[in-house]
């Protein structure tokens, strides 16, 4: 899926699918859906129950009426619809992330994804390699090593990179993946990579 043409996304870090819905011609939200390697007894509980406890008749009905209710009466007029959908958005994201990562399920705009998938993009470029970001199991497919660059003779085509300084990349953020590849020149990363049925350690020095 081309970012550039999607209007929202929302990266929900999960447990085994990968599900993206099309509304109309304008917005594309993508759900991406990567598995943990929990054990079932460590599945990292959400904030909220994600069941309700008690009976909620009319959910949507009641939905809708606080929603006109807010509208009609705020006390200011600079809230609008758009506003309220997008909080209540936020809001049932925030509902299903566990207390552990509290941003673990989050929306950008398209904008915003991007400045993140070009900063990612930015960091590797110094270290001398490109990738796709794998969502279905969090990991980073190498798609070009840069000739002349410190990972030149340590990267191979399609090395899958499974952690950064032994950090797992399972369930993390594009923030997270961008935070791990920071450093000064001269400093080293240690990336834990996936190459044909070896686990490796590679350490590449940055530029």
């Amino acid at each position: 899926m081309d970012i550039i043409n999607t209007a929202y996304c929302i990266i929900i870090s999960m447990r085994y699918k990968l599900n993206c819905l099309i509304k109309g011609l304008i917005l594309i939200i993508a759900i991406s859906i990567s598995s943990y390697a929990y054990a079932d007894d460590f599945v990292p509980k959400p904030i909220f129950p994600v069941q309700l406890e008690h009976e909620f008749p009319e959910a949507k009905e009641t939905f809708e009426e606080i929603k006109k209710l807010i509208l009609e009466n705020y006390y200011t007029g600079d809230i609008n619809e758009d506003a309220l959908y997008w909080a209540a958005i936020k809001g049932m994201l925030r509902h299903i992330s566990p207390p552990e990562k509290k941003d673990l399920a989050t929306i950008w705009t398209a904008s915003e994804y991007q400045k993140i998938l070009d900063g990612l993009k930015g960091k590797q470029v110094s270290l001398g390699f490109k990738s796709s970001f794998n969502a279905n199991d969090g990991s980073l497919t190498v798609t070009e090593v840069l000739p002349d660059s410190p990972a030149e003779s340590v990267l191979e085509l399609h090395d899958r990179i499974l952690k950064i300084n032994s950090n797992e990349l399972k369930g993390m953020s594009l923030h997270e993946l961008n935070a791990l590849l920071e450093g000064d020149e001269g400093s080293k990363v240690t990336l834990t990579v996936n190459r044909g049925l070896d686990i490796l350690d590679l350490t590449i020095k940055l530029e």
